[in-house]
């Protein structure tokens, strides 16, 4: 598909996977790993397959977006926010 070799994710390393609204676990799911991989089903939805895969595979996803929910979900997890609504400010504001 064109990319060097090296530079994708070693998808063996992840705990878990999103493809669409599907999580893949290598283990049992935490609340956490569970939140982090449902963002990603929420930026799937948003982004389509396409951009989803375009800004994951490069990167953008990795460095933002579900690991600041992911870190705002762990520091309150009682504490509710719309994600949908977070990857809507993010795709505006060109983020990924």
């Amino acid at each position: 598909m064109g990319f060097e070799a090296g530079s994708l994710p070693d998808f063996a390393l992840m705990k878990a996977i999103t493809l669409l609204d599907t999580v893949i676990s290598h283990g049992p799911l935490t609340d956490r790993l569970l939140f982090h991989e449902l963002v990603h089903v929420v930026q799937y939805q948003k982004l389509g397959v396409a951009d989803f895969a375009t800004k994951y595979v490069t990167g953008f996803l990795r460095s933002g977006g579900s690991y600041e929910s992911d870190a705002r979900f762990a520091s309150g997890p009682r504490k509710t926010f719309s994600v949908e609504t977070e990857v809507e400010v993010w795709i505006r504001a060109n983020r990924f």
